[in-house]
């Protein structure tokens, strides 16, 4: 998948989320936040130029060990941190927490 979306910023994309369950290697801009989402050369692959995006791209289309290798690094990616029950319902506690927390009146 090349999500080149023309500036749009979009937070967290889904579609990046999808092409990991899916078995789809994903090379975007190393920008906004896929730059959280994937660890480059091992999840997928980041470029900061059209050049860079395209030369990744070919060698995924060349390579199918490292294609089979990175599918199967952003898979395992998906399943222990970004669709995990566990981590996510750790995180929200953690938010409400520290929103409690700051509510609180001193003593």
């Amino acid at each position: 998948m090349l999500p080149v979306n023309g500036g749009a910023r979009e937070n967290w994309p889904r579609a990046g989320l999808e092409a990991f369950a899916a078995g789809v290697p994903v090379v975007a801009q190393n920008d906004w936040d896929w730059k959280e989402m994937i660890e480059h050369g091992v999840t997928g692959f980041l470029g900061d130029c059209d050049e860079e995006l395209a030369h990744h791209a070919a060698t995924l289309a060349y390579d199918e060990d490292l294609r089979q290798t990175m599918i199967a690094a952003a898979r395992e990616k998906l399943v222990n941190e970004f669709a995990n029950p566990e981590v996510l319902a750790a995180a929200w506690v953690k938010l409400f927490e520290s929103v409690t927390r700051s509510r609180r009146p001193a003593a």
